[in-house]
């Protein structure tokens, strides 16, 4: 055992007698300045800690990126100044600084590690990789089964971020389950609707743990969305069938209204709530096409009816007229009007008006119209009350 006395007039005991006297005030010297290093790190990171809660991340960057010099091997260091740069919008940069942590071979305790690949997943979802965001949720529920909130609630933002409410649903009701205290998971569950219409709708949870309850979301403007989109898309199958077989006109298109109603409003609820986007592009140019043929006769139905000036003649004075030959009746008086039927020659028709532009206005059993006047024979004259 030897005593060394130093410069500044302190002494330390050396183990090693074969070290040098000047050796020994080295070695000394040096464990001194790493301890003062130490202190100063200790004080960085807690400037960085007060810079990043009053939003100064370039100030918070700069006192990390010193600590990290200084150690860089300290877990702490990272994930700080990877939430700083996630709070700065800088994703990438994140990623990168708790990927290192992720990947460290160093001893890392499994909550730790659990809320390292949570945060990551915060910074998956701002770029759009929501399906990278959703693996680390799944690593983190992997690493601790209990305390899930945090887990779930990351791949619930995860799930709605990338369209499949059913499945943010899902994890928002596992979140609320997990902490019944947390209010972040109640706010966006009540935002997204609690799971309206779910046991239609219902659909298996792709969740790594069980979560009990699980539900489908369809909220209450999807719906309307969906009856729209049914709508214009049966209205697009009756105008192509009226096309199609013009003989069954307007009869084929009324038949095909309903299924294709609801076909097409169950279609855009499950793309929707599954968030298929192919299926849902599909949908949404078929509804385009339903909207151009509401300005493009012939349509579905006829909208004349109530206009017609059948309902303004009385039985006591009808005139009868005669198919000459095989003739459309249309629903209004040009040739892009919607074909009701069609009129074989030798049927008698009623006329229920005066004949302009060379169109006739007539009622054949219950239905009203019009016919090209040359094609028919007009064998009365409408009199006057």
């Amino acid at each position: 055992m030897a005593i060394y006395e130093t410069n500044d007039g302190r002494r330390f005991e050396s183990e090693s007698g074969a070290m040098s006297h000047q050796g020994a005030i080295d070695s000394y010297e040096a464990s001194k300045s790493k301890a003062a290093g130490v202190a100063q790190w200790e004080r960085d990171k807690i400037k960085a800690q007060k810079l990043l809660g009053n939003g100064d991340y370039d100030g918070a960057l700069s006192f990390l990126n010193t600590c990290i010099k200084f150690d860089s091997k300290n877990a702490n260091f990272y994930l700080l100044r990877g939430k700083a740069y996630y709070m700065k919008g800088e994703y990438k940069n994140a990623i990168a600084d708790l990927t290192i942590l992720i990947n460290s071979k160093g001893y890392m305790m499994d909550f730790f590690r659990r809320d390292t690949y949570i945060a990551r997943s915060y910074a998956y979802t701002a770029l759009n990789e929501y399906d990278k965001s959703i693996a680390d949720c799944n690593e983190a529920l992997n690493l601790v089964p209990n305390f899930t909130y945090e887990a779930y609630l990351a791949r619930g933002i995860a799930y709605e971020a990338k369209g499949n409410m059913q499945q943010a649903i899902s994890d928002y009701k596992a979140a609320v389950a997990s902490d019944p205290e947390q209010k972040e998971a109640k706010k966006r569950l009540k935002a997204l609707g609690g799971g309206f219409l779910s046991s239609i709708f219902g659909k298996k949870s792709s969740s790594t743990k069980p979560v009990k309850g699980k539900i489908t979301f369809v909220n209450f403007f999807q719906i309307i969305l969906g009856i729209a989109c049914g709508v214009l898309i049966a209205f697009l199958a009756g105008w192509t069938g009226n096309g199609l077989r013009p003989d069954l006109a307007p009869t084929i298109a009324r038949i095909l209204f309903i299924p294709f109603m609801i076909a097409g409003t169950v279609l855009f609820l499950i793309a929707r709530s599954n968030g298929n986007k192919i299926l849902l592009f599909l949908l949404i140019v078929l509804s385009i096409g339903g909207g151009i043929v509401l300005k493009e006769p012939p349509f579905p139905f006829s909208f004349t009816k109530s206009n017609s000036p059948a309902e303004q003649t009385s039985d006591a004075d009808e005139t009868t007229a005669t198919v000459l030959y095989r003739v459309n009746f249309r629903s209004t008086p040009s040739t892009s009007g919607n074909i009701i039927k069609t009129l074989n020659e030798g049927e008698t028709l009623i006329v229920t008006g005066n004949t302009e532009n060379n169109w006739t206005p007539v009622k054949h059993d219950n239905d009203y119209g019009y016919v090209s006047a040359e094609y028919i024979s007009i064998e009365q004259l409408i009199t006057d009350h």
